[in-house]
């Protein structure tokens, strides 16, 4: 009984995750293969059963399929994490942060993956969501990403 209550507690006083932080290691983890493991490492910290932090490893092993030069384990990885992130998305349909990280990937993907059937619908979902969005950290991200694509 004890051992629960410790168990409860822990999680209950947990830290808030640093999004700020998660973000900034994302774009980095896209640069070079020790940006990469530098936020592998950082994401093991991070709560498992965070849906967003989910998402972000989902994007992870993406970004793996990037520094890969083999087309089978490159095509395999991409295949992991995209699984991944629809996983992640289907618990929070309309989270803006998972959207926004599937959205980069779609509009990145080659054609012959067949991943970009949501760009439309991702887009305007995005649109609307930075309109009320508090986190500007993110907001700035989304906006200065949709401008591009």
């Amino acid at each position: 009984m004890n051992l629960l209550l410790n168990i409860l507690l822990l999680f209950s006083f947990s830290e808030p995750i640093d999004m700020v932080k998660t973000r900034s290691l994302y774009f980095a983890a896209a640069e070079t293969e020790e940006g990469l493991d530098s936020f592998k490492e950082y994401l093991v910290s991070l709560p498992k059963n965070d849906v967003v932090v989910m998402g972000y490893k989902a994007m992870a092993t993406i970004i793996e399929a990037e520094f890969n030069w083999s087309p089978h384990k490159k095509y395999a990885f991409f295949n992991v994490g995209k699984d991944q992130l629809e996983n992640a998305i289907a618990m929070q349909p309309t989270n803006a942060e998972l959207i926004y990280l599937r959205y980069g990937v779609q509009t990145h993907a080659p054609f012959f993956l067949n991943y970009s059937s949501q760009i439309k619908s991702d887009r305007l979902l995005l649109l609307n969501a930075v309109k009320a969005m508090s986190d500007e950290d993110l907001k700035t991200r989304i906006n200065d990403y949709l401008l591009k694509y």
